[in-house]
C-alpha cells in the first residue's frame, strides 16, 4: 500500500529573464556543474540536486519581500572563500545571518533569494535542543514508520525551554549557543571573544578578537604573526578564552593549547574578510608602536591608493591559531544566585562532563 511519503525533493526550476546571465551566474558566481543548456533552459548541479533554469516571459523582476529561498550547502571550511568569491562577484545581499551556521544571502540576477549556508538538518536541531524556538515541537524518527504500518503516529515532542544536550563532547553544546548568540544577540560584535595569553614576565595578557570556528578540532581565531599575542603563544602556547551570551546568560570559559593555521587555512580565512579589512590589516603593523596618529590615516590611504582595482594579497605576516581544548567550562547564571557550572575536561582523549558549585 502506498504510505504516501515523498523519496526526497526532485529539483527546483527557477523563472528567469535572461537564459545567458542566469546561466552564467550560477555557473560562475554560485559554483553550480552545467550538466544541459538549450534555446529555453538549463540544468546544473549542485552535490547531488539539481535545478532547471527556465527562459519565461512572467519571470519576477526583483526579490519577493517574503522569506521564500533556495540554500545551497557549502563545507564549513570552504565557506569564508566561496563567500568572499560570490561578494567580490557583485552578488547583492538581502539579509544577514541569524541562524546556526555560517550563512550569506543573496540574489541572483532576476531577484531569487539564495543562501550559502555552512551546516545541515543535524547541526540545526542541536542548536535548537539548547535554544528553543518559542512553541518548538520536535517528531520522533519512528513517527513516519508508524503511520506507514497503519498504528498511530506519536504525538509532537515538547522540549521545554532551557533544556540541553547531554553529549561526551561540550563542542555541540558550545556552537549551539554561538548559533543562538548570532541569531537573536544585539550586539553588533557577536563573535567577539576574550582571548588571554602570558606575556614575556608573566602577566595575564587579554584582548578581545573575532572567533572565526569552532568545531571538534578547535577554536580559530586570526591575527598578525608579529603581533604581541603571536609572540605570547610562541612563548607559551597555553592560552585562555572567555565570552558571556547575555542572551542566555552564560559565560564560557575555554583552556587549551595554541596551534598555528596552515598557510591555505589562512587564506580561506583572508579571503573572507571585508576589503577594509584586508587594507587595515596590510597597512599596519598591530602591537608596533606609533609615532603619530595621523599616520594612521596617511598608511590606511597609501595602502588603499596601491591595492585599486585590484585583490588584496594575504601579507605573510597575517595569519591564525587554533586552540585545541582541554577544558570548557559553561557558568549558567541564576537570579537567585543558584549558578550551573557544567566542566568538560579532556583525559586520555575523552571528554569527562562534571558539575562544579556555583
Amino acid at each position: 500500500m502506498d504510505d504516501g511519503l515523498v523519496g526526497g525533493i526532485n529539483h527546483a526550476t527557477l523563472a528567469v529573464s535572461d537564459l545567458d546571465r542566469s546561466f552564467a551566474f550560477y555557473r560562475d558566481v554560485v559554483g553550480l556543474r552545467p550538466v544541459a543548456k538549450w534555446a529555453r533552459g538549463a540544468y546544473l548541479v549542485a552535490g547531488g540536486d539539481w535545478i532547471c533554469l527556465s527562459l519565461d516571459g512572467h519571470a519576477r523582476t526583483g526579490p519577493h519581500p517574503d522569506y521564500t529561498h533556495l540554500a545551497f550547502s557549502v563545507e564549513p571550511a570552504r565557506f569564508a572563500a566561496r563567500a568572499a568569491s560570490i561578494r567580490e562577484r557583485g552578488a547583492v545581499a538581502w539579509k544577514e545571518n541569524t541562524t546556526e551556521g555560517d550563512s550569506l544571502y543573496f540574489v541572483d540576477p532576476d531577484g531569487h533569494k539564495l543562501e550559502l549556508h555552512a551546516g545541515d538538518l543535524e547541526s540545526r536541531l542541536a542548536a535548537l535542543r539548547v535554544a528553543p524556538y518559542e512553541g518548538l515541537e520536535l517528531y520522533p524518527e519512528t513517527a513516519a514508520g508508524a503511520a506507514s504500518a497503519g498504528a498511530s503516529p506519536a504525538g509532537p515532542v515538547s522540549l521545554p525551554a532551557g533544556s540541553g544536550t547531554d553529549t561526551e563532547s561540550p563542542m555541540e553544546v558550545f556552537k549551539a549557543l554561538w548559533a543562538e548568540a548570532r541569531r537573536s544577540g544585539s550586539s553588533a560584535h557577536r563573535n567577539a571573544v576574550c582571548v588571554c595569553t602570558l606575556d614575556a614576565d608573566g602577566y595575564p595578557n587579554p584582548r578581545f578578537v573575532d572567533l572565526k570556528q569552532a568545531d571538534e578540532r578547535g577554536f580559530v581565531f586570526c591575527t598578525h604573526l608579529d603581533s604581541a599575542k603571536a609572540g605570547d603563544i610562541a612563548r607559551n602556547p597555553k592560552t585562555g578564552i572567555a565570552m558571556w551570551w547575555e542572551h542566555v546568560a552564560t559565560q564560557v570559559r575555554i583552556k587549551g593549547t595554541c596551534t598555528a593555521l596552515s598557510a591555505q587555512e589562512a587564506d580561506q580565512h583572508w579571503a573572507g574578510r571585508p576589503r577594509d579589512a584586508q587594507l587595515a590589516a596590510s597597512a599596519f603593523r598591530q602591537s608596533h608602536p606609533l609615532a603619530d596618529v595621523a599616520m594612521l590615516a596617511a598608511e590606511h590611504s597609501r595602502a588603499k591608493s596601491g591595492a585599486e582595482g585590484k585583490a588584496i594579497a594575504r601579507p605573510a605576516s597575517w595569519g591564525g591559531f587554533r586552540l585545541l581544548p582541554e577544558h570548557v567550562e559553561f557558568l549558567e547564571f541564576k537570579e537567585n544566585r543558584l549558578h550551573v557550572r557544567t566542566a568538560y575536561a579532556l583525559v586520555e582523549n575523552r571528554w569527562r562532563k562534571s558539575l562544579l558549585q556555583p
